[in-house]
């Protein structure tokens, strides 16, 4: 599902390489009119949160999308300036890395004109670069820091690629590609590399047929990280009237908080680490927490029981945790472990073929069944 999903953005993709290519066309300078000098396709001149909906803006998202993946996609079209007359010294990509605005923003501030040319700030020959700077005020201390190594990457640049720098534009070079052209081929295959490397670090996607199909969805989730927490959704702008984990207080409400951290959750977990006499509580990772392994000897079967005792639990304390936030609920670990105890036992009961549980022994002594077969 993932990997369609990165290549149906390939399309839209390919036309952020027809905006370098073709930007002398007239499609090209309505979107520069509208969204700067470089198409807003650099990180710092179109604000994520930008709001109105259009064609280019989801053209833009989907140029992030493929950054997401680790691929260096929006500092990849490099132009070459040519006689530097008609390429952007400060918004445009000509040296490579990212714009300059966006590398030397402090720089760029004090640049007297900020719609400069290449060949109005450098202009190169055989023995080197001379440099036009017309400053707002005089550049001391790290300004001055960042001036002169910025100079020296210029100088760099045009020393390697002096052959590139004839008639009035040098084109535009895909980083990416070997021959410096962009093809949605080429582009698929480097995004299916990261994807499939990506899914090769997520964890395994465990199965307990001892548990409703909820509860593994759950711990699915947890595991990938993709739980609402409300820092979560925060993040992808739903307004909230706070962010702060809604049972202790004490921190911002991650997934690994409200699931491990909070002192609520923690005094859950160190009750039902007694409950099967564990010893003490340490605090996990989610993946180390959820994946039933223990530090003793015990049957395939016993281990499969506690696993999904370590699941229940986990998917139980979410939903007192939503119980908090929906109903105002009061929450407290002696409450949430008691229903932890039953439900544990109806569900496991329930799926259990072979031995059956016992109450009292479950809630007394529920060890014995670490070793049953």
């Amino acid at each position: 599902m993932e990997r369609a999903k990165e290549q149906l953005i390939l399309p839209i993709i390919y036309l952020q390489w027809r905006f370098h290519t073709e930007s002398n066309s007239l499609w090209a300078k309505v979107i520069t009119s509208i969204y700067g000098s470089n198409g807003g396709l650099s990180s710092n001149e179109l604000p994520s949160q930008f709001s109105f909906c259009s064609t280019w803006n989801s053209i833009i998202k989907a140029g992030r999308k493929v950054s997401s993946l680790g691929i260096p996609f929006t500092t990849s079209f490099q132009l070459h300036p040519g006689d530097g007359s008609a390429t952007d010294f400060w918004s445009e990509n000509w040296l490579g890395g990212g714009d300059l605005r966006s590398r030397y923003s402090r720089l760029f501030h004090l640049d007297q004109n900020k719609e400069a040319k290449v060949a109005d700030r450098v202009s190169w020959h055989e023995g080197g670069c001379n440099f036009n700077w017309q400053w707002n005020r005089e550049l001391i201390g790290r300004n001055r820091d960042m001036l002169e190594e910025m100079i020296l990457q210029i100088r760099e640049y045009f020393s390697n690629n002096n052959s590139n720098a004839t008639g009035t534009s040098g084109g535009c070079f895909w980083l990416l590609a070997a021959n410096g052209r962009f093809t949605t081929k080429k582009m698929n295959a480097i995004i299916l590399e990261k994807v499939l490397a990506h899914e090769k670090s997520q964890p395994e996607s465990l199965k307990n047929s001892l548990v409703p199909k909820k509860v593994e969805v759950f711990i699915w989730r947890a595991r990938r990280k993709r739980l609402p927490s409300l820092l979560e959704l925060d993040r992808r702008g739903v307004d909230l009237h706070s962010v702060r984990c809604p049972m202790c207080d004490d921190d911002v409400e991650t997934i690994d908080h409200v699931l491990i951290f909070c002192k609520i959750a923690y005094d859950v977990w160190t009750r039902i680490y007694k409950w099967w006499g564990h010893g003490a509580y340490s605090r996990l990772s989610i993946i180390e927490t959820f994946e039933g392994s223990l530090n003793r000897n015990t049957s395939e079967l016993g281990a499969k029981i506690w696993q999904a005792v370590e699941w229940s639990s986990g998917y139980i304390l979410w939903k007192y945790r939503n119980m908090k936030i929906f109903k105002n609920k009061k929450v407290c670990a002696p409450s949430i472990v008691n229903e932890i105890q039953i439900m544990t036992f109806e569900w496991i009961s329930k799926r259990l073929k072979g031995p059956k549980l016992e109450w009292c022994s479950w809630l007394s002594d529920p060890q014995i069944y670490l070793q049953i077969n």
